[in-house]
């Protein structure tokens, strides 16, 4: 039996879907890239702002570092958000003033500046971010370490939310050159 020629409509099809497939799949893994990184900029500014919440409570009293944790600094806590939230702010030998002793340490890095990173806490992945505070008392032996984190489970949230907003719109045009 022999095989009909393919119709310069289904040809022209055909060369059509391979390219625009193609750039799908690139468009899709760039979305989602972006879509990553600015979810990570968005929630990092609240884990930011949050350290920098925390720092300026830390003084010296009578010779002991104390803490004052300010309500601002709480208010990215609250139940209605559904990431877990952790906090620890401890002295250079690791004592703990107040938080969860059993965080993550964060990685050699430079003093003076509020740094990130990636951790398991308890099973789950974290952002954290973290500071050195310096203390200007003679009494003090060093900066204190100021550290907060929180779940993915928002910032994956958002990714996927930009990424599937993203994708359908590439698709329907797609449909739409296809059937142009």
């Amino acid at each position: 039996m022999r095989r009909r020629p393919a119709s310069l409509r289904g040809r022209i099809l055909l060369w059509l879907l391979a390219p625009l497939g193609a750039m799908t799949l690139v468009s899709a893994w760039l979305t989602y890239h972006n879509a990553h990184t600015l979810a990570n900029q968005a929630y990092d500014r609240t884990l930011q702002a949050s350290v920098r919440a925390i720092a300026e409570r830390v003084r010296v009293s009578d010779g002991q570092a104390l803490v004052d944790i300010p309500l601002a600094a709480l208010e990215m806590f609250e139940p209605q958000f559904q990431d877990r939230v952790f906090y620890r702010v401890s002295l250079p030998r690791g004592r703990v003033l107040t938080g969860y002793a059993d965080l993550p340490a964060p990685p050699p890095s430079p003093r003076g500046e509020i740094f990130y990173f990636d951790g398991v806490y308890h099973g789950e992945a974290v952002r954290f971010a973290a500071f050195y505070q310096p203390l200007y008392d003679p009494v003090a032996k060093g900066p204190v370490l100021v550290q907060v984190g929180e779940t993915l489970n928002s910032r994956q949230q958002l990714t996927r939310r930009i990424v599937w907003d993203a994708l359908g719109w590439r698709l329907l045009l797609a449909l739409l050159a296809c059937l142009a």
